[in-house]
């Protein structure tokens, strides 16, 4: 999607209506669902980088983010494609713990 309405989607999970972000899940999960499988996981690359740069939004959104796209998409898939980037090494600056971090968040409140 070299069009500049991926960089937007992702932009948008910063907004503070919990609506709006849901909706903007939704969307990336049915582009996603239809892209093939490397663009599945330059999304999830480019989302743990927004984690990894953006702490507050970890912090704040990161449990509604990955619940949402588990609600939308395969969590096996999620987790998977998570856990390889992390053991690659894909996500640059990503703190150690941002990981673990992101896996608690998915299973906190």
């Amino acid at each position: 999607m070299d069009d500049g309405t991926f960089p937007a989607l992702l932009k948008t999970l910063s907004d503070t209506s919990e609506e709006v972000i849901k909706h903007d899940l939704k969307l990336l999960a049915q582009i996603s669902s239809a892209s093939d499988d490397s663009y599945f996981k330059a999304f999830m690359i480019n989302l743990l980088d927004l984690f990894s740069t953006d702490r507050r939004l970890l912090e704040t959104r990161g449990s509604l983010i990955i619940r949402q796209l588990c609600l939308n998409l395969s969590t096996e898939r999620i987790y998977k494609t998570f856990a390889e980037i992390l053991e690659k090494e894909e996500v640059r600056d990503m703190v150690p713990n941002s990981g673990a971090q992101l896996y608690a968040k998915s299973l906190g409140p």
